[in-house]
């Protein structure tokens, strides 16, 4: 058997008819609980296991027998029943989720499927039912691989993602049709705990994209204090999380707010960059605020500190006819008053009125659910690990964030955070040049995640990046591709699959990559890269096609048709 003893086990896919139970429901057989194999299942879901149901059958069927059998379908993420060929919901289950088929075990009775599953998913570990038992010696789940709390996160996420694809994949109307479709929606509250106050001031730390006044605030603990010292001084906190598709996203938006007389002063604000391009549920928010605010006072302020990285800001600003009251070097006022308000229509996002705000923060969920099942634990310990352009931790997610900041001390690795903006505790550099800081061949791992499309010369990232990582080295590399222009000041370039596998190819392998969504037309692009040999040939800038409507700028490789690829 494939080194499964040894493997690290993070899913399960599961057959029922003669798998999880004895007999086949589709001929009319009564089933048999295999009790053995079930209650082994649950063992493995409170370990943190991922456990999907997959079956040739009617899904109502399968429902019936699970109610009639007393299975409990919680530790089920989902249980996929039609009659199409299994390894195409196992493929797409690969695609959609980001799972790893090195860590999944696929486990059927019939001899045709595994035979099937083998050939088109040869790292897949598949196993006979009769052969579950190995799974037993397997050293890796012998032990809990999640807390109970991030597996109830793990699955709420993935499950999520499944309904998102599932209903695009049913929906032939326009997009505006679709967003409606969504169910998307905001809650709007105040901390009511230590911990819900924690998350607010996570908020404000990390975010940096549309944060009203970046770096203002050193630390999570500085953050803390400033907004205790708003509350004490009469002032109030609101956050704003985000539902898609009936499911949260968690905390995307925070702001403090005094009052003066009249006058709502906002004297801080962030939303999370994930919100940008996602239906303007930055615009939704700032709307039901400004609302709120304007029950009370007649005028608002906003206090705004522009950086490299925030000028979004005052083109939201400016959607809403704010007026610039004052400004020096660094700081700007703005202010708008009650009768010059006018409501931004945007129908497709609702307002949860009364509802609980859910303090999570999940990032953007491709990125981190391959970051955490194929790159996680391909870090090696006692080692040197670069994040480059690493902001504060808004792409992977708060939570996973620090998460593997704590993983990194633990297995006695160095890690630096780099990145164009000084956020008090990251090395401020430009990543197209680090010559200055790291020789080359000098670092384990690199992290970089959403970084290439927001700079001048993409190519001299590249380079440093190859430069700098050892022969032997890792790296994580992500970038949007049939996504919107979304950051400022900068979002240049949208580099393709084939571009990048060329241009990597100097002196890398690819082990692992994922194609999100349409793989001809991949919204984000995801790479896990070893070095190969020295890097002795820079990379030089290279032709691309501008479009005219958008200013980004499309890099594709000699032999692709780049026009039929253009979103």
């Amino acid at each position: 058997m494939k080194n499964i003893e040894s493997a690290e086990i993070k899913n399960l896919i599961t057959d029922f008819d003669g798998t999880l139970w004895q007999g086949s429901i589709a001929e009319g057989e009564i089933p048999h609980l295999n009790s053995d194999y079930y209650h082994y299942l649950v063992d493995l879901y409170r370990k943190g296991v991922v456990i999907i149901g997959i079956s040739k059958n009617d899904k109502n069927d399968i429902q019936v027998a699970i109610q009639k059998l007393n299975i409990n379908k919680e530790i089920f993420l989902t249980v996929i029943a039609n009659w199409q060929p299994k390894t195409d919901n196992i493929h797409a289950l690969f695609q959609q989720l980001s799972l790893k088929p090195s860590s999944s075990v696929f486990i059927d009775d019939n001899p045709l499927e595994r035979s099937d599953a083998r050939a088109l998913f040869p790292e897949l570990h598949v196993l006979d039912f009769k052969e579950w038992r190995i799974l037993q010696k397997n050293s890796y789940l012998k032990d809990p691989i999640s807390t109970e709390r991030s597996i109830k996160d793990r699955y709420k996420k993935y499950r999520h993602a499944l309904k998102f694809f599932d209903a695009r994949a049913h929906f032939d109307k326009s997009d505006k049709e679709f967003l409606y479709s969504r169910n998307r929606s905001i809650q709007i509250g105040s901390p009511a705990s230590e911990e819900e106050l924690y998350r607010v001031a996570e908020l404000f730390f990390r975010t940096n994209r549309l944060n009203f006044n970046p770096r203002k605030l050193s630390s999570i603990n500085e953050s803390t204090d400033y907004i205790r010292a708003i509350l004490e001084s009469g002032g109030r906190i609101y956050s704003v999380s985000v539902k898609d598709g009936g499911e949260s996203l968690g905390i995307q938006a925070a702001f403090t707010v005094t009052t003066n007389g009249s006058t709502s002063i906002v004297n801080n604000g962030t939303i999370s960059c994930s919100m940008i391009s996602f239906g303007d549920f930055e615009g939704k928010i700032l709307n039901e605020l400004l609302k709120t605010w304007f029950k009370h006072t007649n005028k608002v302020e906003i206090l705004v500190r522009r950086t490299k990285t925030n000028t979004r800001i005052f083109e939201i600003l400016k959607k809403f006819h704010f007026k610039l009251k004052c400004q020096d070097n660094k700081n700007s006022i703005f202010s708008l008053k009650r009768e010059q308000f006018k409501e931004i229509s945007i129908p497709w996002i609702k307002s949860d009125e009364g509802a609980q705000v859910d303090y999570d923060y999940f990032g953007v969920p491709a990125i981190r659910n391959y970051f955490l099942n194929r790159e996680w634990d391909k870090i090696p310990a006692n080692s040197h690990v670069l994040l480059l352009g690493s902001g504060q931790g808004e792409t992977l997610g708060l939570a996973v964030t620090n998460k593997l900041f704590k993983h990194l001390q633990a297995i006695n690795t160095r890690y630096d955070l780099v990145d164009i903006e000084d956020y008090g505790f990251n090395i401020v550099a430009n990543a197209e040049n680090l010559k200055d800081i790291y020789k080359a061949d000098s670092v384990d791992y690199i992290i970089c995640a959403e970084l290439l499309e927001h700079t001048e010369h993409y190519w001299r990232v590249i380079n440093e990046l190859l430069r700098i990582l050892k022969i032997s080295g890792r790296a994580f590399v992500s970038v949007p591709f049939n996504f919107p222009a979304h950051e400022y000041p900068i979002d240049k370039w949208r580099l393709s699959f084939e571009y990048l596998k060329e241009t990597f190819g100097i002196c890398c392998k690819i082990e692992d990559y994922h194609l999100e969504g349409d793989p001809n037309n991949p919204r984000h692009i995801l790479l896990s890269l070893t070095k190969t040999g020295p890097f002795l040939q820079y990379i030089k800038p290279k032709q691309g096609y501008l479009d005219p409507h958008t200013g980004l700028t499309y890099i594709f490789s000699d032999n692709e048709k780049f026009k039929n690829l253009i979103p």
